[in-house]
């Protein structure tokens, strides 16, 4: 991938992520390895790919998912100020803290313990 400034895009109808630079010119196109929702920030060259059942953690460079976990749809992902941990948001309140290493998703039981924990 170019280290220029540009952004990624999510195309749903072709499930592909489109890098493009500044001008909105398509850099690199890559075909979502899982059926794809949403796109979050997933960390340094990585993506957290969303669907109705599940996030996939998925190295952009490599090409490949890194982990996967069983979710209700993700809605919003906040990140610890280390960058060590990730909650997963859902559309009801729902809330969840991950471990990719583990595979694990531990739900928590409230906004409150949310922001203890992740920040």
């Amino acid at each position: 991938m170019s280290s220029l400034p540009g952004y990624l895009t999510h195309v749903a109808d072709d499930q592909n992520i489109e890098t493009r630079d500044l001008s909105n010119n398509i850099i690199k196109t890559v075909k979502c390895p899982v059926q794809t929702n949403d796109i979050f920030y997933g960390g340094t060259a990585s993506l957290i790919l969303s669907s109705t059942a599940s996030v996939a953690l998925f190295d952009i460079q490599q090409q490949k998912v890194l982990a996967e976990l069983t979710t209700p749809p993700v809605k919003y992902v906040v990140w610890s100020t280390d960058g060590n941990n990730v909650a997963l948001l859902s559309k009801h309140s729902k809330l969840c803290r991950v471990e990719w290493n583990k595979a694990d998703c531990q739900p928590l039981p409230s906004p409150t313990s949310l922001l203890s924990r992740v920040l």
